[in-house]
C-alpha cells in the first residue's frame, strides 16, 4: 500500500516535470522565432552578430534547462523563471543593440549639392585659325564666345595652355558673371614680334563655383608666322558670279595681291561641271560645253606661289540665254572693270569700272596742256588783231 502511494507521487511528479519541460520548450521556440524575424531584416554584417547572439541565447536556455532538470521539487522551478527573465533581458539588450546598428546603417552621408544638374557651358567658336602671316603684318583679333546653356548664373573662369606665350586673351566685359542663356565674349590675338614658326594654344572655360569642373568648354587657337620674303595676301576673281548659256565663253580675271617680288600668276580650274568639254585655260578663258547639264559650277583660281590662297566664282548655266556681255579695260593698265555675263533680250547686266590713279593724272595733265594750247592760240590771235587796229589808226 505504501509502495503504491510513492509510485503515484513519483508519477505525478514526472507528469508535472514533463508539462513544465513542454512549456519551457515552447517558450524557447517562440523567442528563437522572434530573433530570427528581427535579424532577418539586417545586412550580412548584422547576420554575423546574430549568429553570436543566437549562440549566447542557446547557452542561456541550455543552462536554464539544466537547472530545471536538476531541481527535484516545484520550488526550484521559480529559479527557472528567473533564468527566463534573464534570457528576456539579454534578448532585449540584443534587440536594442540591433536597433542601434539599424539606425547607423540608415544614416546617409551628407554630400555637397551638385551644381552640374542646373548649369552647362559651351563654346560656339571652338577653333580659331589665324592662318599664315609675316612678322610685319597687323593681325585683326579673333573672338571666343562662351554661352551659358544652363538654368543658373555663375562666374566664368579659364585656364590656358600657351607654352610659347604666343596669344593674348582679354574679356570684353567688366564682369565675368554669366547669366543663364547669355554669352560672354573674349578677344584673342597673336602677340607682336613672334619669331617665324607655328603656334598653338588651348583655353578651357568653366564655372568657377564648381570646384569639380564637371562641365567645361575648350577653344583652340593657331597661327603661323612665316619668314620674310615674297608673299601672297589675297586673290579675288572678277566677276564673282556670272550666268552663261551652253556653248558660250567668258574671260575671268584674278587680282592677286602680296608683298615683295611675289608671283601674281594663278592656276585656273573648273569644279562641278557635268561635261568634260567645259574647260578653262591658263588665262582664265572659260568655255561652257554645248552639252553642259549642270545648273551651276565653280571656277577656281589658286595662287602658284602659295596654294593656301585661292578664290572661287560661281557660274550659273542658263539654257535660254541670248547674249553674253564681257568687259575689259583698254588699255589693260588703265584701271579695273567688273560685271557682265549672260543677259536675255530686253534684260540688263551690271558693269562697274574704276580708273587707274596714274591714268587719271595723265588725263588731267593732257587736258591742262590742251587748255594751255587753246589759250596760247587765242592770245596770238588777239595780238594780231590789236596790231591791225593800230595800223588803221595811223592811216587816219
Amino acid at each position: 500500500m505504501k509502495n503504491e502511494v510513492f509510485m503515484r507521487l513519483w508519477a505525478i511528479l514526472l507528469a508535472v516535470c514533463l508539462v513544465v519541460s513542454g512549456i519551457s520548450t515552447a517558450q524557447v521556440m517562440k523567442v528563437y522565432a522572434s530573433e530570427t524575424k528581427t535579424f532577418g531584416r539586417v545586412s550580412d554584417n548584422s547576420s554575423n552578430d546574430q549568429g553570436s547572439d543566437d549562440d549566447q541565447g542557446d547557452d542561456g536556455d541550455q543552462s536554464g534547462d539544466g537547472d530545471q532538470g536538476g531541481d527535484g521539487d516545484q520550488g526550484d522551478d521559480g529559479d527557472q523563471g528567473d533564468d527566463g527573465d534573464q534570457g528576456d533581458a539579454d534578448q532585449g539588450d540584443n534587440d536594442d543593440q540591433d536597433s542601434d546598428d539599424d539606425n547607423k546603417r540608415k544614416i546617409d552621408p551628407v554630400l555637397p549639392p551638385d551644381p552640374s544638374k542646373d548649369y552647362d557651358i559651351s563654346c560656339t567658336t571652338p577653333n580659331i585659325a589665324f592662318g599664315k602671316w609675316y612678322p610685319d603684318a597687323i593681325i585683326a583679333p579673333g573672338t571666343i564666345s562662351i554661352v551659358n546653356t544652363g538654368n543658373i548664373s555663375y562666374p566664368v573662369g579659364w585656364d590656358e595652355v600657351d607654352p610659347d606665350t604666343a596669344f593674348s586673351l582679354t574679356c570684353n566685359s567688366k564682369s565675368t558673371d554669366l547669366d543663364a542663356g547669355a554669352t560672354l565674349t573674349f578677344n584673342i590675338v597673336p602677340m607682336d614680334e613672334l619669331d617665324p614658326g607655328s603656334y598653338k594654344a588651348r583655353y578651357t572655360f568653366y564655372n568657377s563655383d564648381d570646384q569639380s569642373r564637371r562641365h567645361t568648354a575648350d577653344a583652340t587657337v593657331t597661327v603661323t608666322i612665316m619668314e620674310k620674303g615674297p608673299y601672297i595676301t589675297s586673290i579675288t576673281i572678277s566677276p564673282g558670279k556670272v550666268t552663261l548659256a551652253p556653248g558660250k565663253s567668258y574671260a575671268f580675271s584674278a587680282d592677286v595681291k602680296g608683298g615683295g617680288d611675289y608671283d601674281a600668276t594663278v592656276t585656273w580650274s573648273v569644279k562641278g561641271a557635268s561635261s568634260s568639254d567645259t574647260t578653262i585655260d591658263s588665262d582664265g578663258n572659260l568655255t561652257v560645253s554645248s552639252s553642259e547639264d549642270a545648273t551651276s559650277f565653280d571656277v577656281i583660281a589658286v595662287s602658284n606661289q602659295d596654294s593656301d590662297y585661292s578664290d572661287t566664282a560661281t557660274v550659273t548655266v542658263a539654257k535660254t540665254a541670248d547674249h553674253v556681255v564681257s568687259v575689259q579695260a583698254d588699255p589693260s593698265d588703265g584701271g579695273a572693270v567688273a560685271g557682265g555675263g549672260t543677259v536675255h533680250d530686253g534684260g540688263s547686266v551690271d558693269i562697274s569700272a574704276s580708273p587707274n590713279n596714274k591714268l587719271e593724272f595723265l588725263i588731267i595733265a593732257l587736258v591742262s596742256l590742251i587748255l594751255a594750247l587753246i589759250c596760247f592760240i587765242n592770245l596770238v590771235r588777239y595780238r594780231r588783231k590789236v596790231k591791225r587796229m593800230e595800223k588803221k589808226l595811223q592811216y587816219k
